[in-house]
């Protein structure tokens, strides 16, 4: 990032690396946080959450990505096989096992080729060799926001039609912002947060 930083003459940012569960070293308040991809890889995701909203301002807004678990239910499916197969990470165990996904039928597994993770050693690792990953439903994230006191103001979306039919589903204004409605209209397309929700909340 410093490196992008440098070429693109950008001298307006100041980088720092920090254990998130640390971050009460650091004497800042701020009014945008965003955290993409991060919390669910700890042990404790509602724990590393709670340090960023110490973290936010009053009415600060924060961008949160997590997986759900209806669209990576065929990921979970080959998190299983694994575990059951005792296949330790190594370079050959993962390429078998991608070979076995797009020969092998009866995995029924070929939805995971979709993933552009799919394609690259690093990111197919973390897509289904990571370690520890947790996935939610919308249920428990709606728990998290209110434990958090936090108030979800909407996803953002890049398929406009995902607004458009969840509208049509429930059309009162209000009902956009209902995680109770989204959980269940994701229920009926459980591919509608396929690679992750990606969401915005106020303090």
């Amino acid at each position: 990032a410093i490196r992008k930083a440098n070429e693109l003459g950008v001298n307006n940012i100041e980088f720092m690396i920090a254990d998130i569960l640390d971050l009460n070293k650091l004497n800042k308040t701020f009014t945008i946080i965003e955290s993409c991809g991060v919390l669910h890889h700890l042990e404790n995701p509602l724990e590393g959450w709670s340090e960023l909203v110490k973290k936010l301002k009053p009415n600060g807004l924060m961008k949160i990505a997590l997986y759900s678990k209806f669209g990576r239910r065929d990921v979970k499916q080959a998190r299983d096989i694994i575990k059951k197969n005792k296949l330790s990470l190594n370079k050959n165990n993962m390429l078998i096992f991608r070979q076995e996904i797009l020969e092998n039928e009866k995995l029924n597994l070929k939805k995971l080729t979709s993933f552009s993770d799919f394609y690259s050693m690093n990111e197919y690792r973390d897509l289904i060799f990571h370690f520890k990953e947790h996935q939610f439903d919308l249920i428990e994230i709606n728990e998290m926001i209110n434990y958090l006191g936090l108030n979800f103001i909407g996803f953002e979306l890049k398929d406009n039609n995902v607004k458009k039919s969840f509208e049509e589903r429930f059309p009162h204004p209000d009902d956009y912002y209902s995680l109770k409605l989204w959980d269940e209209y994701e229920r009926e397309n459980p591919d509608t947060f396929r690679n992750m929700y990606n969401f915005w909340v106020r303090l």
